[in-house]
Order: structure tokens, then C-alpha cells, then sequence
């Protein structure tokens, strides 16, 4: 595996996620988007709903985007990347018509940014491949499907009465659901920190998973976690049409601030997808910054 390797893996992943997303809003024409007040409606635009495209059109733009997908997967066939197809194909297909009505979608959603996209990355990368079960127990791989799984269930816990689909936080109801949210922004702190501790102190490791620059994460512990822990301690909407603070209410961040006014009508979500994406940027610029350092030290040494 090779950098290029890895570049073509990405551009394999974004035409799946863009043919997911085409096909998500395909199956939810005729379930939760077929009514005048949808939740979609209420925050951007669905092409088909509001007639800026034929269903024919749409078709044949899905197929398009998904054309670097399916020529990129047949490339990756004869590689320790081929097993990332069949987990994604059954992610594509079946997210929204098995998954989401069996509450299984949140899991889905960890599992392809965690396993499927983290992990195989980092083998596109040029990382070992050590057969499935690292996938599943490497702590970097956990932190990205964690910050996914953090999105997911925001953006679900808003949609609680607004959607027909049995959804993990309808399941759990508001508590539950809250709860769920805010574990899923606390555990990937904790995880990240007891990795940096167990891999550098008590059992010391030449390949570390985790390299030290990630701590860098750390900062959203100042600003986006205790906002979205305040946000999510309000509990449920009292009011669907507004929120549960006023509209010019903003919160600092460590690289962009938290605004209510320009989040609304997305709530939960909102913040739990602000720290899930900062999260995951320092992650990596954290990982970026340690590389070139080290690089730099080579260089002078």
C-alpha cells in the first residue's frame, strides 16, 4: 500500500457516501420526507421533494457519482482492501430499509466511519492487515466512529417525533437518548486518554496506535464538551419551533464557535456534530503536527 493507495481508497469512499446519501433521500421520499413540514425540509432541500430534478435525472446523477466507487472497488478487489466492499455495500443498501427500522442504524453509522473507513484507511495507508478483529478493538478506530456515532444520534434524537423510522434514541425515548449522546461525547476523551496512558506507561509499546500529537483533541474538553453536556442537560424542545435558548446564544470553540441562530432548526445535532468534527480535526491535525516535527528533527539531527 502506497499514499496514492490511500488517496484512491478516500476517493472510493466519498462516491459510496455520496451514492448513500442520494439513496437515503430516495427511500425517505416516501416515508419520513413525504410530508409538507419534514424535518429535512425544515433545515435544506430535497431535490425530489421540491421538484428541482426528475426522478430520472436523480437516478442517473446517483449512477454517475457512483461510477469512481464501483471502478475503485474493482481495483481494490485482489487487496487486503477488498473485505471494505461487502461491508459497505450492505451499509449502502441496507441502512435505511433493515437497519433504521430494526434501531440498528446508529451502530451501522459507528461501524462504517470506525471499522470500515478508519480502519481500512489506515491499511490503505500502508498499516498491517491483521485480520477483522483489529478493526474492531484499535482505539483510533474507535475514536472517529465515535464522533460519527455522536452525529448520528443527535441528529436522531431531534427527529425523535418527527420520524415513522424505530430509531436507537425513539427506542430509548428522551432520557435514554440523552444520555446516549452525551456517553458517546464524554467516552471518546476517556478512551483517548486511558490509550495515551496504557501504550507510553503501563504496557509500553514500539508501535503505538495513537500517536501522542492526538492529545491535541483534548482542547474541545474546554469549550464543545461542556457546552453540548449543558445543551443536552435541557432536556427535550419545549417548543418544536424554537429553541431552548434564544436565537443570538453562542458558545465559543476551539475552532469555530457554537451558534444557535445559525444551527436552528437543528438542535441536538448541532452540537454534537460541532464537537464530533472538531474532535476529529484536532485528532488529525494533532497526528499531522507530531509527524512533521519528527520529520524536521530527522532532518537538523
Amino acid at each position: 500500500m502506497t499514499p496514492w493507495t490511500a488517496l484512491l481508497f478516500a476517493v472510493d469512499g466519498l462516491s459510496w457516501h455520496l451514492v448513500h446519501n442520494l439513496l437515503n433521500d430516495w427511500q425517505d421520499l416516501n416515508d419520513d420526507d413525504n410530508v409538507e413540514d419534514s424535518f429535512r425540509l425544515a433545515y435544506g432541500c430535497h431535490v425530489l421533494k421540491q421538484g428541482f430534478v426528475t426522478k430520472t435525472t436523480f437516478l442517473k446523477i446517483m449512477a454517475g457519482v457512483g461510477v469512481p466507487g464501483a471502478i475503485l472497488t474493482a481495483v481494490f478487489r485482489t487487496t487486503a482492501l477488498a473485505p471494505a466492499a461487502l461491508y459497505g455495500i450492505l451499509a449502502l443498501f441496507f441502512y435505511t430499509i433493515v437497519f433504521k427500522p430494526l434501531a440498528l442504524g446508529e451502530i451501522v453509522i459507528y461501524l462504517v466511519w470506525g471499522p470500515l473507513m478508519a480502519g481500512f484507511g489506515q491499511i490503505a495507508a500502508g498499516a498491517p492487515w491483521t485480520g477483522p478483529a483489529a478493526l474492531f478493538t484499535d482505539p483510533s478506530v474507535a475514536l472517529f466512529g465515535l464522533s460519527a456515532f455522536a452525529m448520528i444520534m443527535g441528529k436522531h434524537t431531534d427527529k425523535i417525533t418527527r420520524s415513522n423510522k424505530k430509531t436507537l434514541p425513539k427506542v430509548l425515548g428522551y432520557p435514554g437518548a440523552l444520555f446516549g449522546c452525551g456517553f458517546s461525547i464524554v467516552a471518546p476523551h476517556v478512551l483517548l486518554a486511558a490509550t495515551l496512558v496504557k501504550e507510553r506507561f503501563l504496557c509500553p509499546t514500539p508501535t503505538p496506535t495513537i500517536p501522542w500529537g492526538c492529545a491535541l483533541a483534548f482542547l474541545t474538553l474546554f469549550r464543545e464538551v461542556p457546552s453540548t453536556l449543558s445543551i443536552l442537560r435541557l432536556g427535550q424542545l419545549r417548543d418544536k419551533r424554537q429553541p431552548n435558548l434564544p436565537m443570538d446564544t453562542q458558545f465559543k470553540g476551539t475552532l469555530v464557535d457554537g451558534d444557535v441562530g445559525r444551527a436552528w432548526p437543528l438542535w441536538f445535532v448541532a452540537f454534537t456534530g460541532w464537537h464530533g468534527v472538531t474532535f476529529s480535526y484536532l485528532l488529525v491535525l494533532g497526528s499531522a503536527l507530531e509527524w512533521t516535527l519528527r520529520v524536521f528533527a530527522r532532518s537538523i539531527l
